[in-house]
């Protein structure tokens, strides 16, 4: 079979979304040749993540087109957007939220209320030296009596080591 200029254009324009067998049948040729040919062209079956004409993009939660700017970027995703909209994310990403944590207290005695409260506790300078006030007992000791941690802001654990052995009891 011959591909003239016109057969070629309906390929490229169309490979990618129409089902095989109904581009073979428009175009005139076998399903086989049809697959062979765009093989040879390097054109390969739309996915969801493609973006369509430069500005429209499919959400695989919304199940619809979007324009392009309702997609967040995403350099390890196949066509460099995420695969859902903004819409999606907004609704179900967790880390947006700033709702208090419920019955999640770190402190026995005061029962703090949001997740970052629970790291946030300033050294204090007294006679010199550095200071933390443990939220267990409440003393307020030198740097040395308190466990390291980088995860907390001042490198050190909220709870001295005396109240830290007793609690592990």
């Amino acid at each position: 079979m011959k591909w003239d200029k016109k057969k070629l254009e309906l390929l490229l324009d169309n490979y990618a979304y129409m089902p095989e067998d109904e581009l073979s049948t428009l175009i005139g040729c076998s399903a086989p040749a049809l697959r062979k040919k765009a093989s040879r062209l390097h054109i390969k079956k739309a996915t969801n993540n493609m973006v369509i004409d430069g500005d429209q993009k499919y959400c695989t939660y919304c199940k619809t087109f979007h324009s392009i700017e309702d997609f967040y970027k995403d350099r390890h995703a196949n066509g460099g957007y995420q695969y859902y909209c903004k819409r999606y994310y907004k609704s179900h990403n967790p880390r947006e939220t700033t709702t208090p944590l419920k019955n999640k207290s770190h402190n026995p005695r005061e029962g703090i209320d949001f997740q970052l409260d629970w790291k946030h506790n300033p050294t204090v300078i007294v006679e010199g030296k550095e200071c933390i006030k443990c939220k267990v007992c409440g003393n307020t000791l030198e740097l040395n009596n308190f466990y390291k941690n980088s995860n907390m802001i001042n490198g050190r654990v909220n709870v001295c080591k005396t109240c830290y052995k007793n609690k592990k009891k």
